[in-house]
């Protein structure tokens, strides 16, 4: 069980790391749409984002199940709380982007 305990863990920490990558890219993204008004880089953006939401999506599921299954964690809990801001603090700014 400690194996699936390192499995998971490291899973979640490569998830962060592709949603930071993801957040970092979106918000380069975002600043450049008012200089580059290009459609590919517009879908690109999109798709980056939504990428990102179902990754953390899939991330906090798995660790709440986790968290089911053994009992609570802190540290399984604070793991599924942190993509879930990541989500949040990624969707809200995204219409005051365009001003």
């Amino acid at each position: 069980m400690t194996l699936v305990l390192a499995i998971t863990r490291l899973l979640v920490v490569i998830m962060m790391g592709l949603t930071l990558t993801m957040m970092l890219t979106i918000v380069l993204m975002v600043t450049s749409v008012r200089m580059v008004t290009d459609i590919t880089l517009m879908v690109v953006m999109i798709v980056t984002m939504v990428m990102a939401i179902i990754v953390t999506m899939l991330v906090s599921i798995v660790v709440t199940v986790m968290i089911i299954m053994r009992g609570p964690h802190r540290m399984m809990l604070i793991t599924a709380v942190i993509p879930m801001v990541m989500v949040i603090s990624m969707t809200l700014p995204m219409p005051f982007g365009k001003r």
